[in-house]
């Protein structure tokens, strides 16, 4: 019998053995994971430096005005949009594709990128088609050549005579609108519509083809749209058409992998700098629920000034807009469910000053002419560090100083963070914006050049909250610190899943942390955090971007449910921590010891000279 005992107490031993040496090889297969990337990001930046001699020389190429249509193209700019002169990349952009070439044209929000593929398809004479993701975004843009008089189209199920007989047109020696847009489902499911492209392309009409918010076709992109990726199809079969691929956000990585699906191995780069001089960036840490200071924000120093408030679900723009007109302030909502002409007479009235803001999903933003926005509001965390920038760009395009104020809350960070539970690298682009708002010390604006692979050679001149603030800011949370509440919050969160079988959310989770909620679930022997309420959000959300703890998901009937979890690098981390404690406690010892004996010496000395 106590063989049998001796024997199944060794199984058992190795079993855990076993159990941890797979925990160990999960952990270093991630950690390889994880160097892969880094390797191919390293890689992918050096032939970033490496090429940017090479797009120098396009760009220099490209850039003049010795081209058969130049005339041409200065007359239109002047004529129809009222400009003397093309910024930056617009018009090597446009002698790019008039001359046959692809081209990804990467300027912000603002920068003009719509005005090169207008120009080019007022010159060529033909069909230009653009492929944008959302209906709502397209209509924006239809009004805008509408006033402009510039003959464009849409293919849109809701007026079907009117699109038969769009598809009828491709087939014709001539075209009477110039532009046609498209979504990329369109493109993908609708048969008819491919054929009668071809038909024009055969007939040597389709010209140009764009795709707008090119990184969409990336899962790398920031709003990854898997009917894009068949648009490698659309340019394989109309091969000598050239590709104008249009973007404000993206990243080296996202460029690279946008090439590689599309195709396009030798297409010309156009990127303008990502820095705008005149941008206020900053964070506010904020609980306001019945909005009092966001209104006695519009009253005071917005009074009788343009803005827009950004919100994730249509849901807040509505409780938004509802608070801010009970207080006085003019203020309307936007979004893509909205009747075309409600969203129509809400932009005429902002952009003619009768409203003082607009309170908006994504949906708005493309072709927003406004130039005096003097601030963008965002009322909590955007999706992305790419969905930010690009909406903060709205502001200030008259050159003036605009503000850029990111509200943010604890809770709101989980909210976000459920909405992109099924993107792809949804949790990953949260994450890099956490980390963006938790950075107490950096630039914001080199941040944000760093995280687009922009080089950083400009001044903040203190436009942001962290140079502005440099002084005095106290955002400097230690080491110690995070393993301190780690070590606690690891005790609630297994706990109250031995005890009663139950994750935690994060409300929860914080609420046993200060000390409340069920008795049940708070350990025994762990006393409420010493921390402040604010701080012990913000060690929480430090923990989260540093792979401390991790987010599970759990759908239910009517929303999607995130939970607090210890991450799987939490061992290793612990471990790490441990030793570390070990040798400073060592040395602390050592120097304690140091300190004894020369004291001791001392005494000593003082004993045998008296």
């Amino acid at each position: 019998m106590e063989r049998l005992r001796t024997l199944q107490n060794d199984l058992s031993r190795v079993k855990n053995e076993k159990s941890l040496i797979v925990e160990e090889i999960g952990r270093l297969q991630q950690q390889r994971r994880k160097l892969s990337e880094k390797i191919d990001e390293i890689k992918l930046e050096i032939e970033t430096i490496q090429s940017q001699t090479n797009h120098r020389d396009i760009r220099e190429k490209f850039s003049n005005e010795t081209y058969e249509w130049s005339q041409k193209a200065q007359s239109l700019l002047e004529s129809v949009f009222g400009l003397k002169e093309f910024r930056s990349h617009q018009l090597a952009a446009i002698n790019a594709v008039l001359s046959g070439l692809d081209v990804l044209l990467i300027m912000p929000t603002g920068g003009g990128k719509s005005l090169c593929f207008q120009i080019a398809a007022l010159i060529t004479g033909g069909l230009t088609v653009v492929v944008s993701p959302l209906i709502s975004l397209i209509e924006d843009q239809l009004s805008s050549l509408k006033a402009l008089n510039i003959p464009a189209k849409i293919l849109n199920k809701d007026y079907k005579e009117e699109s038969n007989q769009i598809l009828k047109s491709l087939e014709q020696p001539s075209i009477s609108f110039r532009i046609l847009y498209v979504t990329p489902e369109k493109l993908k499911h609708n048969t008819m519509l491919m054929k009668q492209l071809d038909k024009c392309y055969r007939n040597d009409n389709l010209k140009l083809i764009v795709i707008d918010e090119v990184h969409c076709c990336s899962t790398w992109g920031h709003n990854f749209r898997r009917d894009y990726q068949f648009l490698n199809n659309v340019h394989r079969q109309f091969s000598k058409t050239p590709i104008l691929g249009l973007t404000a956000t993206a990243t080296t990585k996202t460029i690279s992998d946008v090439i590689n699906i599309l195709e396009i191995p030798g297409c010309c780069i156009f990127k303008d700098s990502f820095y705008r001089s005149n941008l206020n960036y900053s964070i506010e840490w904020h609980d306001d629920p019945e909005f009092k200071k966001l209104a006695h924000l519009l009253n005071t120093k917005y009074s009788g000034q343009s803005g827009l408030i950004y919100c994730l679900k249509t849901h807040d723009v509505d409780t938004v807009v509802k608070q801010l007109c009970l207080k006085g302030i003019k203020a309307s909502r936007y979004y893509a469910d909205l009747p075309i002409e409600t969203k129509n007479q809400t932009y005429e009235k902002w952009f003619n000053g009768h409203l003082q803001v607009i309170v908006a999903t994504i949906a708005f933003g493309m072709g927003i002419n406004k130039n005096n926005v003097r601030f963008v509001i965002h009322y909590q965390i955007p999706k992305s560090l790419e969905n930010y920038y690009q909406e903060t760009g709205r502001a200030g395009r008259d050159g003036r100083p605009a503000d850029c104020i990111l509200f943010m809350r604890y809770i709101d960070v989980f909210n976000t963070l459920s909405i992109v539970s099924d993107e792809y690298h949804g949790m990953d682009n949260v994450l890099k914006m956490l980390s963006y708002c938790l950075n107490g010390q950096e630039c914001r604006k080199k941040l944000l050049a760093h995280h687009f692979n922009d080089e950083w050679c400009h001044e903040c001149q203190n436009r942001c909250d962290n140079c502005k603030n440099k002084s005095t800011t106290t955002d400097n949370i230690q080491q110690k610190d995070l393993y301190k509440a780690m070590m606690e919050l690891e005790q609630i969160i297994v706990n109250a899943f031995e005890k009663a079988e139950k994750r935690l959310t994060p409300a929860k989770l914080l609420e046993l942390w200060m000390g409340n909620g069920e008795k049940k679930l708070r350990p025994i022997n762990l006393k409420r955090t010493s921390y402040k309420r604010e701080h012990a959000e913000r060690l929480i959300l430090h923990l989260l971007v540093n792979n401390y703890l991790d987010i599970n998901y759990s759908a239910s009937r009517y929303c999607i449910i995130t939970y607090i979890v210890v991450s799987d690098h939490w061992p290793t981390l612990k471990d790490s921590f441990n030793q570390f404690n070990a040798i400073q406690q060592q040395q602390q010892q050592q120097t304690n010891d140091d300190d004894n004996q020369t004291q001791t010496k001392r005494l000593k000395t003082i004993i045998t000279i008296e």
